[in-house]
C-alpha cells in the first residue's frame, strides 16, 4: 500500500547519549538466557509436543502435591526419545515452564527446588492450566505465521482466570514472553507474524527489530534483500529493506507516540517488492522496545523526524534506478542540534549506502576525497521552542542550501518526505510504496568528519563496500596505482583537522607501507573531478596493497600541493577488517606545524 506525503576515540569526541535504555531482565529470564532456534527450525512440531508434555505434567504433579517437596516432579526428557531435541535447549524450555509454574501456582510451589510444596489452589489451578495453553497456542501461531491473532489469545487467557473472584489475570501478560527471546521469529512469504510488547509510560516509541534473512546478501545480485512491511498494532507504519543477510541484523524504527500497556509490532513480508522473495526470514530477539518521555533529551527530535518516502520501481521510480530494495538503500539518520535564540533547530541527515547519481558516479573520487562511497545529506530540519512546540519544518529539494517550508503531510508529528532524485534531493509530496521511519541517533557533527555518522551503525560500512562490488564499480586486480576504486578493504580511512594558508583542494593523503608511498591521488595528474581535498575537518581514504594491516602503517598523513604552511591538529586512520568493519586504529593529536615547498604533516606510529 503506497505511502504519501566506535573506539574511544570516536565516543570521546561525539559525547552521544545512548539511545536506547535497556529493562533488566527479571531473574526468571536472566537464569533461562539462551537459544532454541536449530531446534526449532528443524522439528517445530517437536517443540510444540515437548513444551505440551512437560506442562501436562507438571500440572499433574502441581494440583496435588504429588509427588510433593523435596521429591521434583516427574517430568519427561526433551532430549530423549521421543523428543530427541538438543540437551541445551530442551534445559531452557524446561527452565521457562519451571519459572512459568512459579508464577502461575505462587504460594504452593517451591521456587528454589522447583517442586510442589502444598497442592494448588483453585485459581493456582485455574491460572497455571490457562497461562499453561496460552504457551502452546503461541507456538503454534508462530508456526502458522498468524501471530496476529494471538492478542485475542491473550485476552481470552485473561477473561478465563477473570471469572474466578480474587483470581489474579496479569499471569497471561508474561507467561509466553520467554517464547520470543529462545526462538526466533520465522516469517513466511505470505504470512503475518507480530512482537508483542509493553511499555509502562507513554512517549515517543522506538524499537530495535533483530533480523536474519538467510540466502540473501547486499553484495549479490538479485539476492540483495527481503522488504517487509511493519505496522504497529494494526496501523501500517513503513517498511524495512533487509540488507543484513544471514547475519542477525539491527534495524531501528519509529513507532510514532505509543500509550502505556501493552502493544504489538506486526510483520509481513512483502513478495513483490523484495529481490528475494523466497528467502527465509527470522526475527532472532525479542523487539526491543523504548517509551521516551516527555523531557527527554531525546523526545522532540525523535518524535519530530521524518518519514522517508523512497525510491521503487512502481509509484516512485526513477529512470534507470533500480529501487532502494536494491541499492543506494537507507542505513542511518542522525539528528543534528543547532542551539538558537529561544529555541533548537535539528537537522536530519540521513546516510544512504550509496549514491547512483550525481557525484557517485564517480566513486573513485567520493573515496580519495570524503574516505566513503555512501551518499551523506541533511534532509529536513525542525525549529522546536524551549516548551516543545514545532515552530517550523523545512525540507531540501535542491542544491543551493535554501530550505522551503514544509507544506506536506504529516504521521502524527512527523513530517512525510520523498526522495524524488537519485541523488538525494527531498520532495514534500507524492507516494512510495516504501516508506523508512528510521529511528534517529543523536550526533553533533561539529567540527567532526560528518562520515563518522558511519560508525552509529558500523554495517554501514559493509553495506558501502558490497553494493560497489556488486554493481562492478571496483577493479578486479586491486592496484593502489591506479585510480580505480578497490574493494573498500584496501584503503587505510583518515580523519584529519588541518588548517593552511592557502585555499583551494591542494592537500592528499598519505600513507608509507613497506618503504613506499602511497598516495589518496593515486600520485596522478588530475583529470575531471578533483579527489584532493581542502583544509579543515574531514575524511579521506588512500588505497593500499591487499592484506595491509594497521600495524604495517610505517606512517601516514597529508602532504600539501605547492607553497603553503599550516597545522595538523589532529589525525584518525584506521582499515576495514575482513567483514568490512572498521579495526583497531591510529590515533594523533598535534598540533604540527609544516611549511615549504609541498610539506607533509606525517604520523608515526
Amino acid at each position: 500500500m503506497p505511502f504519501s506525503s566506535r573506539t574511544p576515540w570516536l565516543v570521546a569526541l561525539m559525547l552521544v547519549p545512548a539511545l536506547w535504555v535497556i529493562t533488566a531482565p527479571t531473574p526468571a529470564a536472566a537464569l533461562c538466557a539462551g537459544d532454541c532456534g536449530a531446534d526449532l527450525a528443524a522439528a517445530p512440531k517437536t517443540v510444540e509436543k515437548f513444551v505440551k508434555a512437560r506442562w501436562k505434567a507438571t500440572l499433574a504433579c502441581g494440583k496435588k502435591a504429588s509427588p510433593g517437596c523435596p521429591t521434583a516432579c516427574p517430568v519427561p526428557d526433551g532430549a530423549a526419545a521421543p523428543y530427541l531435541l538438543s540437551a541445551g535447549c530442551s534445559a531452557l524450555i524446561a527452565c521457562n515452564l519451571d519459572a512459568l509454574a512459579e508464577s502461575a501456582y505462587d504460594a504452593t510451589w517451591d521456587d528454589g527446588n522447583a517442586c510442589a510444596s502444598a497442592p494448588a489452589t483453585k485459581c493456582g489451578n485455574l491460572r497455571a492450566a490457562t497461562a499453561g495453553k496460552l504457551v502452546s497456542t503461541k507456538l503454534t501461531r508462530r508456526r502458522a505465521n498468524k501471530m496476529n491473532l494471538f492478542p485475542k489469545d491473550v485476552a481470552k487467557c485473561g477473561a478465563k482466570i477473570a471469572k474466578l473472584p480474587g483470581c489474579d489475570p496479569n499471569v497471561c501478560d508474561g507467561a509466553s514472553a520467554w517464547v520470543d527471546d529462545i526462538f526466533p521469529l520465522a516469517i513466511s512469504p505470505t504470512g503475518y507474524q507480530a512482537l508483542p510488547f509493553t511499555v509502562a509510560a507513554a512517549g515517543e516509541g522506538v524499537a530495535t527489530l533483530t533480523i536474519a534473512t538467510v540466502g540473501t546478501d547486499w553484495g549479490t545480485k538479485d539476492s540483495e534483500s527481503v522488504v517487509v512491511s511493519y505496522d504497529l498494532d494494526g496501523a501500517p507504519l513503513g517498511q524495512l529493506v533487509l540488507y543484513g543477510g544471514e547475519t542477525p541484523t539491527e534495524y531501528r524504527v519509529l513507532l510514532g507516540a505509543v500509550t502505556p500497556g501493552a502493544h504489538v509490532i506486526g510483520l509481513h513480508a512483502e513478495k513483490k517488492l523484495s529481490p528475494n522473495p523466497k528467502a527465509p526470514v527470522s526475527v532472532t530477539a525479542a523487539a526491543a522496545v523504548e517509551s521516551i518521555p516527555a523531557g527527554d533529551p531525546r523526545y522532540d527530535f525523535t518524535r519530530y523526524a521524518p518519514i522517508v518516502l523512497g525510491i521503487d520501481t512502481s509509484v516512485n521510480a526513477i529512470p534507470q534506478h533500480p529501487g532502494y530494495a536494491r541499492s543506494d538503500v537507507p542505513l542511518i539518520v542522525y539528528a543534528k542540534p543547532i542551539p538558537k535564540v529561544g529555541y533548537t533547530t535539528y537537522q536530519y541527515v540521513l546516510i544512504w549506502s550509496n549514491e547512483d547519481f550525481g557525484t557517485g558516479v564517480y566513486p573513485d573520487v567520493l573515496m580519495a576525497r570524503y574516505g566513503r562511497t555512501t551518499d551523506i545529506e541533511g534532509i529536513v530540519e525542525v525549529d522546536v521552542d524551549g516548551a516543545g512546540t514545532l515552530l517550523t519544518t523545512r525540507y531540501r529539494p535542491d542544491e543551493t542550501g535554501n530550505l522551503p517550508v514544509f507544506a506536506g503531510s504529516y504521521r502524527g508529528s512527523h513530517p512525510i518526505v520523498r526522495v524524488a532524485t537519485g541523488n538525494g534531493l527531498i520532495e514534500d509530496d507524492g507516494t512510495s510504496t516504501l516508506a523508512f521511519g528510521i529511528a534517529p541517533y543523536a550526533f553533533d557533527d561539529t567540527g567532526l568528519p560528518r562520515e563518522l555518522g558511519m560508525d552509529l551503525d558500523p554495517i554501514s560500512y559493509a553495506i558501502m563496500a558490497k553494493e560497489m562490488i556488486r554493481e562492478g564499480k571496483t577493479e578486479p586486480n586491486p592496484n593502489p596505482n591506479t585510480k580505480k576504486l578497490s574493494d573498500a578493504r584496501n584503503y587505510l580511512f583518515v580523519d584529519y583537522d588541518i588548517d593552511v594558508d592557502v585555499g583551494g583542494q591542494v592537500l592528499r593523503g598519505i600513507a608509507t607501507i613497506g618503504g613506499t608511498t602511497y598516495y589518496s591521488d593515486h600520485n596522478q595528474p588530475i583529470q575531471g573531478l578533483s579527489p584532493r581535498v581542502t583544509k579543515g575537518v574531514g575524511r579521506l581514504a588512500i588505497e593500499v596493497p591487499p592484506g595491509t594491516q594497521i600495524g604495517d602503517i610505517e606512517s601516514f598523513g597529508l602532504r600539501g600541493v605547492g607553497t603553503m604552511s599550516g597545522t595538523l591538529a589532529s589525525a584518525r586512520a584506521f582499515l576495514l577488517d575482513g567483514d568490512y568493519l572498521p579495526g583497531a586504529d591510529i590515533v594523533y593529536t598535534g598540533p604540527q606545524f609544516q611549511s615549504g615547498g609541498n610539506p607533509s604533516w606525517t604520523v608515526t606510529p
